[in-house]
């Protein structure tokens, strides 16, 4: 076997080449019957009757609103698409563009602690694109918040990972941000990134982490912010939240949310045990997972500041 020109690493996996073309025929061969699935459940009420996304005009005169990104998708597709095949085109789409982003995250994670590139980011992709729980994101229309936010989530975490090592600020302070801004256009569940950005910086190695990491996140609160803001001003958030005020306590509504985060991480790790539709949650259950929950993502909060801010500069 030939030995690789000096200074290119030794190549123990597939080629970039090789490996997406793996994760997409992997992917749409599991997802080609998706395509024979019709209107289901909250299809109804987001899609076909809701009048804001029934053409172009009239998603324009429904902002500002919820969701204005996902739901611009949806008035696209109903004003220009295939009708019910197209929607599950866009959304096999979205989730083969995320699966493929996450490759690509995970190809360049691998380079901070090997020069020797192997299977490992093809193995973490395709469990991303196989796993049941994306089932949902892929298959049920409306549930392409799910996919839209995550494709954005992970180009914004590429952007960021990229421009950090390649030293182009413009990627780290403006396409990231602006990603992240876009994905909480599809879902708010994307204003977990930065988070996920820290958790990062803290696991890179020099000089890709240290305390000037902590900087690179400017940009992405302040769209948190901004973000957070627009939330607390539109009428149909104030709405939502107030109704939720009235079905819980503040306290409990966070509970109900560190329950949720332990039923979600269990349906990951155990796949012979996933549940579409878990029902309302039971309060009068245990607290201690919910508790737990707290204290890990507390932990690991507090873990990844602890070492970014006691690292090099």
């Amino acid at each position: 076997m030939a030995e690789p020109p000096a200074g290119e690493p030794r190549r123990a996996g597939p080629s970039t080449a090789a490996a997406a073309a793996l994760l997409v025929a992997a992917t749409a061969l599991a997802y080609a019957t998706s395509f024979g699935g019709t209107w289901q459940f909250d299809d109804w009420n987001v899609i076909v009757d809701e009048p804001g996304v029934a053409s172009l005009a009239a998603w324009w005169r429904s902002m500002p609103g919820i969701r204005p990104l996902l739901k611009l998708t949806f008035a696209l597709d109903r004003q220009g698409g295939p009708g019910l095949a197209g929607f599950h085109a866009v959304n096999l789409a979205l989730h083969l563009g995320a699966a493929l982003l996450a490759l690509g995250l995970l190809r360049r994670l691998e380079g901070w602690f090997t020069d020797s590139p192997g299977w490992a980011p093809l193995l973490g992709a395709l469990l991303f694109a196989l796993h049941p729980i994306q089932t949902e994101a892929v298959t049920y229309l409306s549930g392409r918040a799910a996919s839209l936010a995550a494709l954005l989530a992970l180009a914004s975490l590429l952007a960021w990972v990229e421009g950090r090592a390649r030293g182009r600020p413009w990627l780290v302070h403006g396409l990231s941000p602006l990603l992240l801004l876009l994905s909480l256009g599809a879902k708010e569940t994307a204003a977990a990134l930065p988070l996920a950005l820290l958790l990062l910086a803290a696991a890179a190695p020099p000089p890709a982490g240290g305390r000037h990491a902590l900087r690179d996140l400017r940009v992405h609160l302040a769209v948190l912010a901004v973000a957070a803001g627009a939330f607390l001003a539109a009428p149909a958030y104030r709405a939502m939240v107030a109704h939720a005020f009235t079905l819980r306590p503040p306290l409990l509504n966070l509970r109900v949310e560190l329950d949720g985060l332990a039923w979600l991480a269990g349906q990951v790790l155990r796949p012979d045990r996933l549940l579409a539709d878990p029902g309302p949650p039971d309060l009068a259950g245990p607290w201690w997972p919910a508790a737990l929950t707290g204290l890990a993502l507390a932990a690991l909060t507090a873990a990844a500041l602890g070492a970014l801010l006691l690292g090099p500069r």
